[in-house]
């Protein structure tokens, strides 16, 4: 349970990096759930317009499946290093 300090404020016992690294997770998955929602919808836009059935759909989709998957690996990659830039 949370402890209450002396001037009202409650302590909820998250450092800093912890609340960084709950918002960098939060971000990631808002990236990644934009990306495959926007190949998906880009891909059924264009199946409407160019009567493909749902072949750029999926060709789409993947592709969105591509994009969030490199920002995983991006966001992966920055944390590593700035893990190791903190220890010097």
């Amino acid at each position: 349970m949370a402890k209450s300090k002396s001037d009202g404020r409650r302590e909820t016992g998250a450092t800093p990096s912890t609340a960084r690294s709950l918002a960098m997770l939060g971000v990631l998955g808002v990236e990644m759930a934009l990306a495959i929602t926007v190949g998906y919808l880009v891909g059924q836009w264009l199946d409407s317009k160019l009567d493909t059935g749902p072949w750029l759909m999926a060709v789409c989709l993947l592709v969105g499946v591509a994009a969030a998957f490199l920002v995983l690996v991006r966001t992966a990659r920055g944390s590593q290093r700035q893990r190791q830039q903190e220890r010097g």
